[in-house]
């Protein structure tokens, strides 16, 4: 999809260990004249990442939840050879960004809409035999709607150290980290490569979203992160999360990666089933001053006189779930379930294929969307 336009330089939106991120105007370019992108150089002796970066993102066009790229090219820039990358501008900036925007803290209801998003990017991933490495707030990019009408949309970026699902990461890392090691799970630590390390990475991001703090605050350091995960330490579960939301992350922190729920099967969670009844966009939030001395927070949003769905207090449970020990019983044999199909070797293929049975099944007894994950092989 390489394409062949005219433009110019406006200035520079960032810096990284590869090189820089310039923001460019196309002057002549067929559909793209006029339009703003963004352009990632690095000279030829760093441009390896940029190189894979392009050779993965090019089996991703049309994908509404993973950074689109538009081509790329080498030049003489100051007697060195650059090469360039050229990427769809995020209008949004980042997710770290757009937390910032909420005050810190993104109301769960919010929380849900962005994690459906990136879930269902790393569906696609996952899919062609892929696995992100370093999935963080500031690799996944905010792109605001046209009319402003609604939460906007997230997409996967930055696949510089991606790798093939199932290889054995034989690169040489400090501590044997692939990517950031606050987001990293335990089995990366010895270079094992699943769709799994993704999931974990996604639940660190999802407790940064409800409490605005990182899920390991007291990250010391990179042999500290690696020392917590081999004594098969695990983040905190925020206080102020629903009861399916914690059980979310329950399925995200599994320690081994034949103990976590693949992204297709998270995509099915009660957490993300229970919608709410109105979105607040944040500039339409009011925040007020907490003046919390446990935490220090100068921010958080507050809902006012919107209603939400009953999910956002603290431990409530929504009120859109199958009752009583029916609930309990189920679940506990869906677990029996995953815990045998899981017992052989790990397969990301196989863990999915539990699901999609489940949801056959569900839909041959008409079972509503809300209580498939709930269904149980009779």
């Amino acid at each position: 999809m390489d394409f062949q336009f005219l433009g110019h330089r406006i200035r520079v939106l960032g810096k990284g260990s590869y090189g820089k991120v310039h923001l460019v105007k196309i002057i002549s370019g067929g559909l793209l004249s006029g339009h703003l992108i963004a352009e990632k150089t690095s000279e030829e002796e760093l441009a390896e990442t940029l190189i894979v970066e392009k050779e993965i993102l090019d089996q991703f066009h049309g994908s509404p939840y993973i950074i689109q790229c538009y081509g790329c090219s080498s030049s003489i820039d100051y007697e060195a050879i650059v090469f360039s990358l050229f990427l769809e501008l995020a209008s949004g900036g980042s997710l770290l960004e757009l937390m910032e925007d909420y005050g810190g803290q993104i109301p769960e209801e919010h929380v849900k809409c962005y994690v459906e998003m990136v879930l269902k990017g790393l569906v696609e991933i996952h899919s062609k035999g892929y696995v992100h490495c370093d999935l963080k707030p500031e690799n996944i990019l905010v792109f605001h709607r046209g009319d402003c009408s609604d939460l906007p949309i997230l997409k996967i970026a930055d696949f510089g150290l991606a790798q093939v699902r199932g290889v054995k990461n034989m690169r040489k890392w400090d501590y044997g980290f692939c990517g950031t090691p606050t987001y990293m799970s335990p089995e990366s630590i010895v270079g094992q490569i699943w769709g799994a390390l993704d999931v974990w990475s996604l639940g660190c991001i999802v407790i940064e979203m409800i409490t605005g703090r990182p899920a390991w605050g007291n990250y010391q350091g990179p042999e500290d992160m690696r020392d917590k995960l081999l004594r098969g330490q695990k983040p905190d579960m925020p206080e102020n999360m629903s009861t399916w939301g914690k059980d979310f992350l329950k399925r995200c922190f599994g320690t081994g990666p034949n103990e976590r729920w693949t992204a297709r099967m998270l995509l099915e969670h009660p957490f993300l089933q229970v919608q709410p009844e109105t979105i607040l966009l944040p500039h339409e939030m009011s925040f007020t001053s907490t003046n919390s001395a446990d935490d220090n927070e100068e921010k958080k949003p507050t809902l006012g006189t919107t209603k939400f769905s009953d999910s956002t207090s603290g431990n409530s449970v929504p009120t859109r779930k199958v009752q009583g020990d029916r609930e309990e019983k189920a679940t506990l044999m869906m677990e029996s379930i995953l815990e045998e199909e899981f017992s052989n070797e790990y397969d990301d293929e196989l863990a999915e294929d539990i699901m999609f049975e489940a949801l056959l099944r569900s839909r041959k007894m008409k079972i509503r969307p809300r209580h498939r994950m709930l269904l149980v092989y009779c």
